[in-house]
């Protein structure tokens, strides 16, 4: 096992709400991405010394990259979708995450990303 944390998005939904506390149990160190600090901080998992908080969108690129840095890999529960084109530029959700695990693949060749289906 690593000590790098595993990327969960989605902290504060149904699936990664869920997810991060059997991670925990497991053993392994958890960074709970999510939009809204405040939600984040209100779960009960978010003060364990397990889980490091990030905020992020994942409409925005950038944001995503940051909060993806040193991780082992990435977990995506929520349903990923493409954007068809957004007037501010920003990429769908599918986008974004596909942009993280190139970016990752790219450096290490060892880093993963797994998704939840809603297909």
């Amino acid at each position: 096992m690593t000590d790098k944390p595993i990327l969960v998005t989605g902290a504060t939904g149904y699936i990664g709400g869920r997810l991060i506390p059997v991670l925990l149990e497991k053993g392994f160190r958890v960074r709970a991405v999510a939009r809204s600090p405040v939600k984040l901080s209100c779960r009960p998992w978010a003060r364990d010394p397990g889980v490091e908080n990030a905020v992020a969108d994942m409409q925005d690129r950038s944001s995503l990259m940051r909060a993806a840095r040193g991780v082992q890999c990435g977990l995506f529960p929520g349903t990923l979708h493409e954007s068809s084109g957004s007037p501010t530029g920003k990429s769908g959700s599918a986008g974004s995450q596909k942009h993280v695990l190139g970016s990752r693949q790219g450096r290490s060749g060892q880093n993963h990303l797994f998704k939840r289906s809603g297909r």
